[in-house]
């Protein structure tokens, strides 16, 4: 029997759900996993760590927000 978990309740991501989650394609996704050093080859997989991800994406959005307020924007 598979158990379906929804994307929010897993802590890793394959790929594919990273890929369906940020709505980033294959390419972008790996090189933002590696270059964030979100992500780890488990098996024959590369699974990406949510939690990390999050944090990152929320540090970026919130550092960009930070350049706009400054610029006056």
């Amino acid at each position: 029997m598979k158990v379906k978990i929804d994307i929010k309740d897993k802590r890793l991501l394959t790929m594919k759900e990273f890929c369906a989650y940020t709505s980033f394609g294959p390419s972008t996704a790996l090189f933002f996993a590696t270059e964030h050093k979100l992500c780890r080859k488990i098996g024959n997989r590369w699974m990406v760590d949510r939690v990390k991800a999050d944090r990152v994406l929320d540090h970026l959005y919130k550092t960009e927000a930070d350049h706009e307020r400054a610029d006056g924007n």
